[in-house]
């Protein structure tokens, strides 16, 4: 879902990718009469760092925080890395910092040690997307997915249950979406694990929401563990009880 919110008389804030608790992220036709949806969103920053070089206000983050942002999204695949270190991205990281929110990471599973040391010395919440994105052919052998796994010692990363079928062919997404919830679930326990359906499935319109939904339940079998994946967790990292 994308929405792009405005404020009359002050500068728009760009598009937010809304990420939502995964008892609420699926199609309309899901919803059941009468139920209460609130939505929490992502601000999108451009990888190459543009806005915020530019100078981009900081001050329109109170904007979003008003309309429900918790987070911003660095999309890194296929992308270089942008200047963390620099004096803005640091100020950003900053406030972000202060208002409560996280940073959430895409990138293969390879990059992160070259990520996640920057993020930690900036006190925000990270989540990592779609498993830490390993390498098809190494699963849980990728170097990449055993570093993420040992960040659980930090206190400070959190990973997202999503989008197995972009880390390995649809058969094997299942079994492997398995082997690699289980490794995480040791490491970071239910306290740091969300659940997310990937809806609307982009570039794979042979996924449907039911099945990634059905994975969950084989990945993790136990309904009270489930439970705190599927709401509990993410109400606190998305401030769902404000």
């Amino acid at each position: 879902m994308c929405v792009v919110g405005r404020e009359p008389g002050r500068e728009a804030f760009s598009r937010m990718w809304a990420i939502l608790p995964a008892a609420l992220r699926r199609p309309r036709s899901e919803f059941q009469a009468g139920e209460e949806v609130r939505q929490r969103g992502h601000r999108s920053y451009r990888p190459d760092g543009a806005e915020i070089e530019a100078g981009q206000r900081i001050s329109t983050l109170d904007i979003a925080e008003d309309a429900g942002v918790c987070g911003i999204r660095l999309n890194l695949m296929g992308r270089p890395t942008p200047e963390l270190d620099s004096l803005p991205w640091r100020a950003l990281f900053a406030r972000i910092a202060a208002l409560g929110w996280h940073v959430e990471v895409h990138l293969p599973a390879a990059r992160l040690p070259e990520i996640l040391p920057i993020l930690l010395r900036t006190d925000c919440a990270i989540v990592v997307d779609h498993f830490g994105r390993p390498a098809p052919a190494l699963g849980v052998a990728d170097p990449g997915f055993q570093y993420l796994v040992e960040q659980s010692v930090t206190g400070h990363v959190w990973v997202k249950l999503s989008g197995a079928y972009r880390n390995w062919a649809p058969r094997q997404a299942a079994a492997q979406g398995l082997e690699a919830t289980r490794r995480l679930l040791d490491a970071y326990t239910p306290e740091r694990l969300v659940w997310g359906s990937d809806w609307p499935h982009t570039e794979h319109p042979d996924i449907a929401y039911a099945g990634t939904r059905r994975w969950l339940d084989d990945w993790i079998d136990d309904p009270v563990v489930r439970r705190v994946v599927l709401v509990d967790t993410p109400a606190r990292l998305f401030h769902m009880d404000r």
